[in-house]
């Protein structure tokens, strides 16, 4: 249990850190910087297999394709119609979703 711990903490302080810098610093280059840290690097240290960590880092790569996706789908809902911010984040998470899904299966 303990040693699931120090990643819940490191994950809510990253989360915290990015609120702090769009919404009280306002800087959204440095919360987008923080908020993007290579979570697929950096969780790799707690893969211990070589043969393992080959085939995770693949599929970080695919996962960040799809999510590179969703976020020009999110900047395209955002500058070319009327919808509402959460409504689109909604509905971009949403996409990510189905595509990871659709990825995993097939």
């Amino acid at each position: 249990m303990t040693n699931l711990l120090y990643p819940f903490f490191i994950g809510g302080s990253i989360f915290a850190g990015v609120s702090y810098l769009a919404n009280i610093i306002q800087d959204p280059i440095l919360a987008s910087i923080i908020g993007t840290l290579p979570m697929g690097l950096l969780t790799s240290y707690v893969v211990r297999s070589n043969a393992f960590l080959q085939n995770y880092a693949q599929g970080v790569l695919k996962v960040l394709v799809i999510t590179f996706v969703c976020v020009c789908f999110l900047i395209a809902l955002l500058k070319y119609t009327t919808l509402g911010r959460i409504l689109a984040i909604s509905l971009s998470i949403l996409l990510w979703a189905v595509l990871q899904t659709l990825r995993y299966y097939l």
